[in-house]
């Protein structure tokens, strides 16, 4: 609760605030008034736009950047000062 307390302080909105929500959205030319319906564009939007970007990053190695062909099967830990 304090976290969106801090949240609801940064951006303006206190107390509470007023929740004014976004009243429509335009998709590929088509024009979105549903709560529900914006929220879906919302969600499948922010679910795929990860994917997407990562599709058009270049890799400095070329396209068979994978792992290693040998996996370390054992790893040693030692003792160390705070």
């Amino acid at each position: 609760m304090k976290m969106w307390k801090t949240i609801n302080e940064f951006s303006g909105r206190r107390n509470g605030g007023s929740r004014n929500g976004i009243d429509k959205i335009t998709v590929h030319v088509r024009e979105m008034v549903d709560g529900e319906e914006i929220a879906n564009e919302f969600n499948e939007f922010f679910t795929n736009i990860g994917n997407k970007l990562a599709e058009k990053i270049k890799h400095p190695l070329g396209e068979n950047v994978g792992p290693p062909d040998r996996v370390i099967d054992s790893f040693v830990l030692k003792p160390t000062t705070p």
